[in-house]
């Protein structure tokens, strides 16, 4: 089975992700790891000398055209499944999972180096409705908790 997590910034979906792939034998992408890569700079320098619309296509490209031989698990930039019909690429792929954020761990601190960490509370009512297109929602407040939700699912 294959997963894509998704969420808003600051969400788990890398940590979350790498963790289970481990467990579950299977490749982990991530899709700004792959973007960084492939522009040879930091996600925060794509937006500031391209901008948020070119960074978005950037995504879609890699959303596209990543696709591994084996199971595996996806973590996507925040706002990837919002941006055309991403959401429904993502479906086809696989089964999408959002990450829930408590707002408690909304504004830490180590957020402020994303890229749109300012608009932080306008975007995540903007992606609200976007996110509930996931097949599933579990709420990382505890990793433990949070991977053991995710392999229930699978079952």
């Amino acid at each position: 089975m294959n997963l894509i997590l998704i969420g808003f910034m600051g969400s788990g979906k890398s940590t979350i992700g790498k963790l289970l792939a481990k467990q579950l034998n299977c490749e982990f992408v991530d899709t700004d790891v792959l973007i960084e890569k492939k522009m040879k700079i930091p996600i925060k320098k794509i937006f500031h000398l391209y901008g948020e619309y070119f960074f978005r296509r950037l995504e879609r490209h890699i959303l596209i055209n990543t696709n591994p031989k084996n199971p595996f698990v996806l973590a996507t930039g925040g706002g990837m499944p919002c941006f055309k019909n991403n959401i429904d690429i993502m479906k086809k792929k696989g089964t999408v999972v959002y990450l829930k954020i408590p707002k408690k761990h909304l504004f830490k601190t180590d957020n402020k180096n994303r890229p749109l960490f300012n608009k932080a509370q306008i975007l995540l009512n903007k992606r609200k409705n976007c996110y509930a297109k996931a097949d599933f929602t579990i709420e990382n407040d505890k990793i433990k908790k949070t991977l053991k939700n995710i392999k229930k699912l699978m079952r």
